[in-house]
C-alpha cells in the first residue's frame, strides 16, 4: 500500500500512538491524508518522531484538524528540519465560523 486516505475518521491520540508505531517502521507508505480526524497538538508532537527518519512517506495531508495549535505545527516543522527527503505537509485550517 503507497496511499491512505483516512479523512474524516475520528482517530483521537490512542490510535496515534499506533499510527505513530506503524510510521517508525514504514517502507510503503508514501502518502498518508489525515484531514478532519480530530487530530490535536499532541497528535502532532507524536508524528513528529518519526518523521525525522521516515524517508519512504512523502506527503502528510492535516487538512481541518482545529485541535492543532502553533506548538504542534511547529513539531513536524522541526522534525522535517532531519529528513532529508523530499517531503510535503499540507495545513488548510477551516474556521469553523
Amino acid at each position: 500500500m503507497w496511499c491512505a486516505e483516512v479523512s474524516r475518521n475520528e482517530i483521537g491520540d490512542e490510535s496515534s500512538r499506533e499510527l505513530t508505531t506503524a510510521l517508525i517502521y514504514n517502507r510503503t507508505l508514501r502518502h498518508l491524508a489525515l484531514s478532519g480526524c480530530g487530530l490535536t497538538t499532541a497528535t502532532c508532537c507524536m508524528l513528529a518522531r518519526p518523521l525525522c527518519t521516515n524517508t519512504v512517506l512523502r506527503v502528510l495531508v492535516l487538512d481541518a484538524n482545529l485541535g492543532v495549535a502553533d506548538d504542534g505545527v511547529d513539531a513536524l516543522a522541526d522534525s522535517l528540519q532531519y529528513n532529508r527527503s523530499q517531503f510535503v505537509v499540507k495545513f488548510v485550517f477551516l474556521s469553523r465560523f
